[in-house]
């Protein structure tokens, strides 16, 4: 299962974590300010929330201590899933 940020309005957390935990059964929680996070592969029920403004699924997850890191990190990445040009 992917990592999946939703964005609400801020104080819309907790009903975003509502719709989210009735929709996919799974966890949710509150990452920072308008931002909720919940591992999930149905993604396309809460592309469909009304308390979501954006959604976005992590690519990759990784911890660093400096720029290097996330350079190095960052290079690992395989973007061969994307098909299409997105531009």
């Amino acid at each position: 299962m992917a990592a999946i940020i939703v964005k609400t309005m801020p104080g819309f957390e907790d009903v975003a974590i509502k719709e989210i935990e009735l929709l996919t059964k799974i966890p949710a929680r509150k990452l920072a300010s308008g931002l909720i996070i919940t591992n999930s592969n149905k993604i396309s029920f809460i592309k469909r929330l009304r308390s979501a403004e954006l959604v976005c699924t992590s690519i990759k997850k990784f911890r660093f201590n400096g720029l290097n890191d996330i350079i190095t990190n960052a290079g690992k990445i395989d973007f061969s899933f994307i098909k299409h040009d997105f531009i």
